[in-house]
């Protein structure tokens, strides 16, 4: 059923179609203004240094101090030590990165989270010992292909490398000292880590864990001397032996059998000013044992001596690394 149309809305004039007419239009002016060309963005090529970790990071970003807060363990990332350089584009500055990459690859490592989730920069983390060759490196960079401008660099807080002038505070200075003195230590250990695993190939390498100090037995009291009793036992320190040791004259073990005996080599970083201990051993005592000539026997200074070094709790991970059990 459908509705008749009201006759008001109904036509009875018949229009002729008006077909589009094509008018040819002006010819327009060309456009003379000069083409808008995309202007290169600065880039910076950086050096992220890990507080905690002996490691670091090359990498590039218009922005280092934003991308090294987006980190996954960004809390850790020493802003104050770590190096930016600034190049005119993306592209110099990624050709820097990779030339890094390539020069100083048998220093990289690998950094994996904890979960199967991908790390955010996770291969381009280097050891500590490759930081001064990648100062070195950069530092010595020209700006351009053409140029022989050397870049600059600077800290995340765009303060100069070698500071100039300016006279660092106490606290300041004391925070510098600490810091460098905790990758001194970090790339000692692993000296020292490499060097009695090479040694381990060729020897018997032991291990006597620490004894703890033990109250003086009651029978051992004479005289009615009461207050022995209070007096503990004096405490049997770790000592380390190298069994055979004195009979190892191979000449590709020779360095490593003069290191073992060398006080120098055991000698770490306070982060003090030399007038209050500069430095401090890992030993209390390297002897060779007088009933076996050929052993050499490493005492250990006290473990709470030791975590008190800088980066000495991750020193002390190191060193319990070695051994077994």
């Amino acid at each position: 059923m459908y509705k008749l149309m009201p006759q008001s809305r109904m036509s009875w004039h018949y229009e002729e179609a008006q077909l589009p007419s094509c008018e040819r239009g002006s010819r327009r002016a060309p456009d003379r203004r000069p083409v808008r060309t995309t202007r290169p963005t600065p880039c910076y090529v950086y050096l992220l240094v890990h507080r905690l970790s002996p490691r670091f990071k090359i990498g590039v970003s218009v922005d280092p101090q934003v991308r090294a807060r987006g980190l996954p363990d960004a809390e850790h990332i020493a802003e104050e030590s770590s190096l930016k350089a600034l190049f005119s584009d993306r592209r110099r500055a990624m050709e820097i990165e990779k030339s890094l990459h390539k020069l100083l690859s048998g220093f990289r490592l690998h950094i994996h989270g904890e979960g199967p989730e991908r790390w955010d920069g996770g291969t381009e983390w280097f050891s500590i010992d490759g930081l001064s060759h990648a100062v070195n490196l950069l530092s010595q960079t020209p700006l351009g292909d053409e140029q022989t401008t050397l870049v600059t660099l600077t800290t995340l807080a765009d303060e100069s490398y070698t500071r100039g002038q300016r006279r660092l505070c106490h606290r300041e200075a004391q925070t510098r000292r600490w810091f460098e003195a905790t990758h001194a230590n970090l790339r000692q250990m692993n000296e020292i880590v490499k060097a009695l695993r090479k040694l381990n190939d060729n020897l018997d390498i032991v291990l006597q864990s620490a004894q703890t100090a033990q109250p003086t037995p009651p029978d051992v009291v004479k005289g009615g001397e009461a207050d022995a009793l209070d007096e503990p036992q004096a405490a049997q320190p770790e000592v380390v032996y190298l069994y055979g040791l004195g009979d190892l004259w191979e000449s590709e073990m020779l360095s490593s059998r003069f290191q073992m005996s060398d006080s120098a080599f055991w000698m770490f970083r306070t982060g003090r000013l030399r007038q209050h201990g500069e430095q401090r051993s890992w030993l209390t005592r390297i002897h060779f044992d007088p009933d076996s000539r050929g052993t050499l026997a490493l005492w250990v200074e006290d473990r709470n001596v030791l975590r008190a070094l800088p980066g000495g709790p991750r020193m002390l991970a190191l060193w319990d690394g070695l051994w077994e059990g």
